[in-house]
Formats: structure tokens, sequence, C-alpha cells
């Protein structure tokens, strides 16, 4: 008889990296259709799919050096990508400060990916484990709230948002320790239900930015 080994990479947590992944393909793709709303629910489901890969890996006992590299790539497209290019087309940052901003933010995101994928999480006084640096998810609802501004019409926009910009930068460059969330499960029923609301922005009423 001949048995067929099944590659180790081959696996539920992996196949759950990758549909995160193909997620924030789907809404990158939207984007530059167009339909930015309908593309950050989609965005906003790719977080989602990511934030359970670790925690289905811990939980089969499946964690691997190739499922750490494969989750940091894919952290590149829903985390760092996809915000850059939200506030270069429908935000229209496109100014040389806004411009610079972006770029500083992709690479200070890169850098905080690369950190963490060789070092780890990192220890708080009381003995748990937390992230050096913010992590790199936190750009969602950095995103959200520079939607908020421009919907809002707050004067000065592309200069405060670049500053927001440089602000999460310099915090995921930074080695301030930042709590590992306590109920992903609860954050991520959260994250849906936004991302539900801003499917039916897309179609219902009149949100342009």
């Amino acid at each position: 008889m001949y048995s067929i080994d099944r590659p180790g990479w081959l696996n539920w947590p992996n196949a759950l990296s990758f549909a995160a992944l193909l997620t924030a393909w789907g809404a990158i793709l939207l984007l530059l259709r167009g339909f930015f709303y309908l593309s950050f629910s989609l965005a906003l489901a790719a977080l989602v799919l990511d934030a359970f890969d670790g925690m289905l890996a811990r939980k089969l006992r499946q964690e691997s050096e190739f499922g750490r590299q494969l989750d940091s790539h894919v952290d590149v497209f829903i985390y760092l990508l996809y915000p850059a290019l939200a506030c270069y087309l429908p935000l229209a940052m496109r100014d040389v400060f806004p411009v610079i901003a972006i770029s500083v933010f992709l690479c200070a995101g890169i850098f905080r990916l690369v950190r963490f994928t060789l070092q780890g999480f990192a220890a708080t006084a009381d003995g748990a484990r937390a992230y050096s640096g913010m992590p790199v998810y936190y750009n969602h609802l950095l995103l959200l709230a520079l939607v908020a501004l421009k919907l809002y019409g707050v004067p000065y926009f592309d200069f405060l948002a670049g500053g927001a910009l440089l602000a999460a930068a310099a915090l995921m460059v930074s080695t301030v320790k930042v709590p590992k969330p306590v109920s992903v499960p609860a954050f991520a029923a959260l994250l849906l239900g936004i991302a539900i609301l801003f499917g039916f922005m897309e179609f219902y009423g009149n949100h342009q930015l």
C-alpha cells in the first residue's frame, strides 16, 4: 500500500489565512473600481478571518513557521496596502504631504510586521502577553475615523489625516506595550456589524466621499 502524506502547510489555520488574503484582494479590486464602502466591508471581513487563524492554529496545535510567515504576508494586504490605497483614492490624499505620510505609514507597517515575526509577543509587568508597538489591525479603526472626518467635511482634512498616519507610523515602530484583545469573538462581532453597515451604505443613501 502507498500512503499519501498531506503537506504540513495544508491545514485549516493556513486555509483561513488564504481566505483572508483573497477577501482582502477582493476588497482592493472593489476599491480600484470605485466601490469604497463595499470594499471596506470586505476589508473588515478579512480582518475577522485573520483574527481567527492564529487562535485556530493554537487550538488545533498546528502552529508552524510557515503559518507565521503566511500570516505576516497576508497582513500587508489587509492592514497596510488597503488603507494606503483607500487614503490615496477615495479619500483623495494626493498632495505632497499626505503622499509622504502614506509612504512613511507603509514603511513603518512593514517594519512592525517584520519585527513581530522575528520577536513575537512582549511580556508585560504582570507576565501577560502584549504587542510591542501598535498592532497593524488598528489601522482599520484609523481608516474608519478618517472616513468620518471626510464625510463631515472637517477643514484641513489632508493635514489632519496625514498627521494621523504619521502618528500611527510612530506608534507601530515604537516599543509601547499594547495588550492583546481579551475577547477576540466580541471584537470580531463588532467588526462584522460595522462591515454590514458599510455594505448597506454602498447601495443606500448619499454618502459620497
